[in-house]
């Protein structure tokens, strides 16, 4: 059984050449549904991100009101689904979401009754049909800033994580980057199998969603396409538990960075690293991205850029 990360790689080469365009609100929303619906997306909220994001923002115990800025949300908040008394502190919520459509929902979802509120003590709020780009809020400052699931169409990764932790709070009580994602160089553990029904239209719609584009028509469509079909049923396993689905793995994590993430040249500057090569006991840990860790002997201390799991 093939990973999401594989499948993306494998459509994009047959298409590299392919005349292509940008999915639509619509091609985008039925995509992320169907993507919602194979990876469980309801209980798989319940038992993993809600827990981990009300045990991180709970950590910022030192702020009575918290701002967050939200990048590529989609039609509605994951905030709303945090326990009463920490929805109760954020009090600045700003969002920029690509579709417009999606902009609409969540303008709404925001502003209902007022005794309906998701964020009852919310003093400002804004939601800007804009993607996140180094330009966006400017000179603006933010307890949290949340990528959940939103990194996957971005080019440039790195550069903009690193973006977003300048526009963290400066003052001791600090904030934090929270990233959700799923797939990529950026996951590490935590096994999740996505089954799609075994048929051209859920295939033509999941493989658009996991590609980021969809093929235009021409010459050579119909064979593009037909191979799309056929790779995602090469690369896609079987359960006998879901007769008529192919199945889908990706990897989960969630990643809570500061301001000190940025720090790693200045501690390199005064703690020598560790020469290369060195022994990495773990095998399965060549796969991971490296991670710095800092550990001293008798008479020395040095820096490591090893590999090993992001927490």
């Amino acid at each position: 059984m093939a990973t999401l990360n594989a499948l993306k790689k494998a459509l994009k080469k047959v298409s590299d050449e392919a005349p292509r365009k940008p999915l639509n609100d619509e091609e985008y929303g039925d995509g992320l549904s169907l993507f919602a619906q194979a990876s469980g997306e309801q209980t798989y909220q319940k038992t993993f991100i809600i827990p981990q994001l009300s045990e991180l923002i709970a950590s910022l115990s030192a702020r009575d009101e918290i701002s967050v800025l939200e990048i590529g949300p989609g039609p509605e908040n994951v905030l709303g689904h945090l326990p009463a008394i920490l929805r109760k502190r954020i009090t600045k919520y700003v969002a920029l979401e690509p579709s417009f459509q999606y902009t609409q929902s969540l303008t709404r979802w925001l502003s209902p009754m007022e005794d309906e509120r998701p964020l009852p003590s919310l003093k400002h709020s804004l939601v800007r049909p804009a993607p996140f780009t180094p330009e966006s809020c400017k000179g603006q400052n933010y307890d949290v800033i949340l990528f959940c699931h939103s990194l996957y169409g971005m080019k440039r990764k790195e550069k903009i994580i690193r973006h977003t932790l300048k526009m963290l709070p400066k003052d001791p009580l600090g904030g934090m980057v929270i990233i959700s994602h799923r797939g990529g160089s950026l996951i590490l553990d935590n096994q999740v199998c996505h089954p799609i029904k075994d048929d051209d239209e859920a295939i033509d719609s999941f493989a658009r969603f996991i590609a980021r584009y969809s093929l235009t028509d021409g010459k050579l469509y119909k064979i593009r396409q037909a191979k799309w079909r056929t790779i995602c049923r090469e690369l896609a396993g079987r359960d006998d538990d879901r007769p008529g689905h192919l199945m889908l793995s990706s990897t989960e994590i969630m990643i809570a960075m500061t301001r000190h993430d940025t720090k790693l040249p200045e501690l390199t500057a005064l703690v020598p690293l560790v020469p290369r090569p060195y022994k990495v006991k773990n095998r399965q840990a060549l796969y991971n991205s490296p991670a710095a860790t800092a550990g001293h002997q008798p008479g020395s201390i040095m820096c490591s850029m090893g590999t090993g799991k992001q927490n």
